[in-house]
């Protein structure tokens, strides 16, 4: 497991700023966009697991899907202040193979996403990061809890997902209280 003040300094931070940074937007880089991430990865994976139990699709803390992050990557190739970004990240073009006709090739971009996905959790951050970018209603505030649960049911884990909000504010009341109270993000109970 890593510790929640480990992920957000060491990955959620930083990955977010390089984001915003590279593409010149200062609103991927946000106290609301944070905390939400971090959240998102104490409901999703309690912190603890890079791969989804069960042999899901699901990888990285945020449980990013494969599809998920080719969606991401070719979204971000089709736009001009995104494309050379979109290249960083995946300089070996697996996300346009995974919209290839040829089935071979859609298995094998479905496996390297998912391995770096796994293994790069800068890269994983900031797919999660996009697909919230992506969403058409702007991100709660940090300290609004019970927006932020909302906000994920409906456009991270979507209401075909297994996850409800009950989740999302228990993974957060048993993982992140200390520090969310640290950081002033919310009030102590």
């Amino acid at each position: 497991m890593i510790s929640p003040e480990c992920l957000l300094n060491a990955v959620i931070r930083p990955a977010c700023r390089s984001l915003a940074v590279a593409v010149g937007e200062d609103r991927l880089d946000t106290t609301p966009a944070h905390a939400l991430l971090l959240r998102i990865a104490a409901v999703e994976s309690r912190l603890q697991w890079r791969r989804q139990r069960r042999d899901g699709p699901g990888s990285s803390w945020w449980q990013v899907e494969p599809l998920t992050a080719a969606d991401m990557l070719s979204w971000m190739a089709m736009r001009r202040r995104w494309r050379d970004w979109a290249q960083i990240l995946c300089p070996s073009g697996a996300a346009d193979r995974y919209f290839a006709a040829d089935a071979g090739a859609r298995d094998w971009a479905s496996m390297e996403l998912q391995q770096r996905l796994i293994v790069d959790p800068w890269f994983a951050c900031q797919m999660a990061r996009m697909k919230l970018w992506r969403a058409p209603d702007p991100l709660p505030i940090h300290g609004d809890v019970q927006g932020q649960a909302r906000y994920w049911k409906r456009f991270y884990n979507t209401e075909l997902g297994a996850g409800t909000i009950e989740d999302f504010l228990g993974a957060r009341r048993r993982l992140l209280r200390g520090l969310e109270e640290r950081l002033g993000w919310v009030a102590p109970e």
